[in-house]
């Protein structure tokens, strides 16, 4: 009863914006810093979980890219499923 649906949506805009340069970067290259890396353990959780939110907007194709590629891992299936 106290969930405010106008800040859950500015929430959301937000999250959908910090997620621009992560889109941008991932045109480059499969991961953040070139190899999977530690980085990707954290950052492809939190982009799994935003694109579960609907906060990766259709266009962010490198970014979906990515959280395809993550999820691909069988650690991080393992991970999701436990």
């Amino acid at each position: 009863e106290r969930r405010s649906e106008e800040i859950l949506g500015q929430a959301k805009r937000l999250l959908t914006k910090s997620l621009e340069p992560l889109n941008a970067a991932l045109a480059e290259s499969d991961y953040m810093i070139g190899e999977l890396s530690g980085v990707d353990f954290m950052l492809g959780h939190a982009c799994y979980m935003a694109r579960r939110l609907g906060c990766m907007p259709e266009d962010m194709t490198h970014l979906h890219a990515y959280v395809k590629r993550v999820e691909a891992r069988p650690a991080f299936d393992k991970a999701i499923k436990t």
